[in-house]
């Protein structure tokens, strides 16, 4: 699998039928709300998590997947309107 941020969602979307992000979020140990994150690129996930997903995967998802910085965006929030 190549080594770009979509490769996780790549990767679950191979199985017949596509693979939950609740199922793989649960073969993680990690909350379903973490996983949707690094999918979205929101977060990263740290070394062990990486580690985890390239161990669960099989290397299909390699740890250098996450170790891109043009992986990684930051979440865009809308300034709180004034009440008045």
């Amino acid at each position: 699998m190549e080594d770009n941020p979509n490769a996780l969602a790549k990767y679950l979307s191979a199985f017949d039928p596509p693979m939950t992000q609740v199922a793989f979020a649960a073969k993680l140990g990690v909350a379903p709300s973490v996983l949707s994150h690094w999918l979205h690129g929101i977060k990263r996930p740290n070394v062990g998590n990486a580690l985890r997903i390239a161990e669960t995967t099989n290397d299909a998802v390699p740890v250098s997947v996450w170790a891109s910085k043009t992986h990684h965006r930051r979440a865009t929030r809308h300034p709180r309107r004034r009440v008045r």
